[in-house]
């Protein structure tokens, strides 16, 4: 296991969450993704979405329709990430790839040959905090003031500040 991934939730990560988006009139690309989405690129980290879409198994939209957004996220970014996985079911579903577990992350581990101990799980909802506690990766969380007692790896605005941080690091590497 080589490889270095940074997992990313979908929205309020990079796009806005405006609660069930998946139309593409609604995607809205957030300040500074695209520049920190190239410069991770450029550091030769995987760049896998990790997205719970609840709103496929509410009926809401389509497999197809998520599809498609992320089609023209990844156009709107001029770039395509390394893979999207989705869990379409709800809480009550008890699903192992809903986060806040972590089966998805399992699939793309063993897919990639990723080292976890070497990758980043970038998020920005407390619900998310119990999935890279069991992902054993470094976190990111993407909040204006520190997650009570949760002590994430980095605490940042935004995936813009990230990159920046990292980038800083991997130059005294």
């Amino acid at each position: 296991m080589n490889n270095k991934a940074i997992f990313l939730d979908r929205d309020g990560v990079l796009n806005k969450d405006l609660g069930y988006v998946y139309k593409i009139e609604d995607l809205i690309i957030l300040d500074g993704v695209k520049i920190a989405i190239e410069k991770l690129r450029n550091m030769w980290y995987l760049l896998i979405v990790i997205t719970n879409q609840s709103g496929i198994w509410r009926w809401l939209y389509s497999l197809e329709e998520c599809d498609n957004f992320h089609k023209q996220l990844q156009n709107n970014l001029w770039l395509e990430f390394d893979d999207i996985y989705i869990c379409p079911h709800t809480e009550i579903d008890r699903c192992k790839c809903r986060k806040p577990w972590i089966q998805n992350i399992l699939f793309a581990q063993k897919k990639y040959k990723i080292d976890l101990d070497n990758s980043y799980f970038i998020w920005d909802k407390i619900s998310d905090i119990q999935c890279w506690k069991n992902a054993w990766c470094k976190t990111v969380f993407l909040w204006e003031e520190d997650p009570v007692n949760e002590n994430p790896t980095y605490t940042v605005k935004s995936l813009y500040d990230f990159a920046n941080i990292i980038n800083s690091i991997n130059i005294w590497i």
